[in-house]
């Protein structure tokens, strides 16, 4: 999530989006799954989505009413089934909440953490219908949202999710049946609280020099049958900020 710092990303930005996903044939890189953030317009990720696909690249800018667009199976060349992705995107509180006259502060925030868990549980049920007895296939989600007790600092930028309420999700409430479940939204590469196997990655490059001393983080995940293994491997920082202060 968050492909882009705004909804209406400049020209500059998205040439290196679309330059990226290009260069990406050349690789060993067989999947690509991409889920918009708080940050992106889902209309705008989803408008070339179609192009993307065909050349196996997943958008899914937003939620949708068939629970089958937020699932994909990564297939390798024999056609045999690598693995099943639940690419969850930012749900807005529109998407999982209906209004009710007369529901209070507490009652808002309740139902959006509700709608929340049973969306990616929903999701996970109908993933799993597609595994069948094969529990050797890994089950993996994405998502990108704010877990509870997850690591900022000050004037990193990161936005509260949802309007008037602050809203953070466990983990483990969202994770139940994954083997793997990779989330967007925080800066700082850290693993969910009391959740081993949920990981933030964190933003490849410092966002703001509140990150400035911040080691960056690619995480590799490799699987054995449904057991994963997780390494990480330290971004090189091209471009270092500083601060320089003094009289005038």
């Amino acid at each position: 999530g968050d492909i882009f710092d705004s909804s209406a990303p400049g020209n500059r930005a998205q040439e290196q989006y679309y330059g990226f996903l290009a260069g990406l044939r050349g690789t060993c890189c067989r999947h690509v799954i991409i889920i918009g953030g708080n940050h992106d317009s889902p209309s705008f990720l989803e408008a070339p989505k179609d192009i993307l696909g065909a050349l196996r690249i997943k958008v899914i800018g937003a939620i949708s009413s068939e629970t089958a667009d937020e699932i994909y199976v990564a297939k390798n060349s024999e056609g045999r089934t690598e693995a099943i992705i639940c690419a969850v995107p930012f749900l807005r509180d529109r998407d999982i909440r209906t209004v009710e006259p007369g529901e209070s502060p507490e009652d808002k925030t309740r139902k959006l953490k509700e709608g929340i868990v049973n969306h990616y549980m929903k999701i996970r049920v109908e993933a799993e219908k597609l595994r069948g007895n094969d529990k050797s296939i890994p089950l993996i989600g994405m998502g990108h949202l704010f877990t509870s007790q997850g690591k900022t600092v000050e004037g990193d930028g990161i936005r509260e999710l949802y309007i008037g309420t602050i809203v953070h999700i466990d983990g483990q409430d969202i994770s139940e049946g994954f083997d793997y479940m990779a989330l967007g939204h925080l800066h700082i590469s850290q693993a969910a609280e009391g959740a081993e196997k949920v990981r933030y990655s964190g933003s490849p490059i410092p966002m703001s020099f509140a990150e400035a001393g911040q080691i960056k983080k690619v995480l590799v995940v490799e699987f054995s049958g449904s057991s994963a293994v997780i390494t990480s491997h330290e971004i090189p920082c091209f471009q270092e900020l500083e601060k320089i202060s003094g009289s005038i």
